[in-house]
């Protein structure tokens, strides 16, 4: 009888178990599938771009300045994890020339820009914050997005374009992609492309 007693509970501890294993996969299956359901939008809100003076160096750099807007269309809420230098196809930087690649290592810095467009607009001496950045990869966001909800973040670059003369810049055209990474393991490249103006006036 007493055998029977703790086969008996060996197999309801069994059978609970299952149970425990069953609702938890189910679960994760659930997320998962809430995960894949989730639809993300990205588009370019503002930008700026412009010739701008560095005192110090006594050079001219180009200023590149996005404002990405995402946009969770449906689904869980989704996050934005990072954004670096894409290093896919042709890379961060391509160059042009007319109809010719312009094969140089154009140096530049990469950053995130906490001042609005029209807030730099109103005051261009907020762009002498960006002239002091040094170069990284990847910039940490923790941007998350709930359904139907939009989040906007903006971006910038200072690049080395121009050579001994201003009014010869080194490109005609620069193409920046950017690697928009999220918590679901999706990424999204941000490519746009913009021309080089001339400096034809020098302080």
């Amino acid at each position: 009888m007493r055998m029977k007693k703790l086969l008996f509970a060996l197999l309801l501890l069994l059978a609970l178990a299952a149970l425990f294993i069953s609702v938890l996969a189910y679960k994760q299956s659930e997320k998962a599938i809430q995960i894949s359901l989730s639809e993300i939008s990205v588009e370019e809100k503002n930008t700026f771009t412009t010739p701008v003076y560095d005192e110090a160096s006594k050079t001219w750099n180009y200023l590149a300045i996005y404002e990405i807007g995402i946009t969770n269309q449906g689904g869980p809420p989704a996050e934005l994890t990072s954004v670096k230098k894409s290093s896919e196809g042709s890379g961060f930087i391509v160059a042009l020339k007319g109809d010719e690649v312009v094969n140089k290592d154009i140096e530049h810095s990469f950053f995130l820009v906490d001042a609005s467009i029209q807030e730099i607009l109103s005051d261009p001496r907020l762009i002498r914050k960006f002239q002091e950045k040094s170069s990284i990869f990847s910039i940490d966001m923790g941007i998350k997005i709930t359904s139907g909800e939009t989040k906007t973040f903006r971006i910038g670059s200072i690049l080395q374009i121009y050579g001994d003369d201003p009014a010869r810049p080194l490109a005609d055209m620069l193409l920046l992609s950017y690697e928009l990474s999220f918590a679901n393991g999706k990424n999204y490249i941000f490519r746009r492309g913009f021309p080089v103006r001339p400096v034809l006036r020098t302080p």
